[in-house]
């Protein structure tokens, strides 16, 4: 059973030293009031704590799916952080394995705050792992796909390497914009969602283009600028779902010439690419939250007929030679 994010230890450790970081994990994971925050928190309105719930439920239903058990994480672990005093990168959420918290920045956007939490708990509900590493130091392993090298000295001299990354990034970018995608009609989004919607049509100035993966969008008061936020990541979801529909198209054609098992000329040739484009998408969610990547690898040496494709996309350097 998981009880933090972390399930499982590598390296040269007896089991008892194993269950040790494990079960310190989980104290923290369970006892928030011993992180010791350097930012200004805010107590959680009744709208970010249905919230909460609503992506708890929406993230253990993709646990579910792939035979994996809840998973929930309390409204404890997620801090809501002065904006004047957050530091945080580019986003508005961080995910931090050592303390066991979801950090999010402060906004009065419903859908804002909606996206940075489902973004966070994704990985917080993904698979993790730490591993001893060459020096000795206790160090993350395995979050989701990423993965980082057994020597601590390699991560060091290569400025933090670390591999998978862009995959990761792409396949929970996907879910959250799959989720938010269904969240239409939800109370909590509606009246937002039709603001965007009706900014975004007014707003031609910016383009169409500038406007495509922007879910909330506020014209400035009194001036010619907006606010807005919008799924992130776009280049590499693109070439995940560029190669997940080739994928799909090769499948459907590999069989329908191999032995006529799909006639060329059916009437459903479309739902059948859809349907298997959506099983291709399940083979990158699955690994993510199981940890397993042997399925994967073998299905994308299969489409490619060769081996070892999957360790060229652990890196943009390796993926463009």
């Amino acid at each position: 059973m998981k009880t933090s994010s972390i399930e499982h230890v590598v390296g040269n450790l007896s089991d008892e030293e194993k269950l040790a970081i494990l079960g310190e994990k989980e104290k923290l994971f369970k006892r928030q009031s011993n992180v010791r925050l350097d930012m200004d928190t805010l107590s959680k309105t009744m709208d970010q704590l249905a919230i909460i719930k609503q992506v708890n439920e929406a993230t253990n239903a993709t646990r579910q799916k792939y035979g994996l058990e809840d998973f929930d994480v309390s409204e404890e672990n997620i801090h809501v952080i002065r904006k004047e005093t957050w530091r945080g990168t580019k986003t508005d959420e961080l995910f931090i394995p050592k303390t066991q918290s979801i950090f999010v920045k402060e906004t009065s956007r419903n859908t804002r705050f909606a996206v940075s939490v489902f973004r966070a708990m994704v990985q917080f509900k993904s698979y993790g792992a730490v591993q001893k590493t060459d020096t000795g130091k206790i160090a993350e392993y395995r979050r989701g796909f990423i993965m980082w090298p057994r020597s601590r000295t390699e991560i060091l001299e290569n400025d933090g390497l670390k591999y998978f990354q862009e995959l990761n990034d792409a396949v929970v970018e996907e879910l959250t914009l799959r989720y938010f995608a269904s969240q239409g009609e939800n109370p909590l989004f509606k009246k937002e969602l039709e603001e965007t919607h009706q900014t975004k049509a007014s707003a031609k100035e910016l383009g169409k283009q500038a406007l495509l993966d922007v879910y909330d969008i506020r014209r400035i008061p009194k001036s010619n600028d907006f606010h807005l936020a919008s799924f992130t990541h776009a280049a590499e979801r693109k070439a995940l779902l560029t190669n997940i529909s080739g994928s799909a198209w090769k499948s459907f054609f590999d069989d329908a010439f191999a032995g006529g098992i799909i006639p060329l000329d059916t009437d459903n040739m479309l739902d059948i690419v859809f349907e298997r484009k959506a099983a291709i998408f399940d083979m990158f969610v699955r690994p993510m939250f199981t940890g397993h990547l042997f399925e994967l690898s073998r299905f994308i040496d299969k489409t490619v007929r060769s081996k070892g494709n999957l360790r060229k996309i652990a890196t943009p350097l390796k993926f463009n030679k």
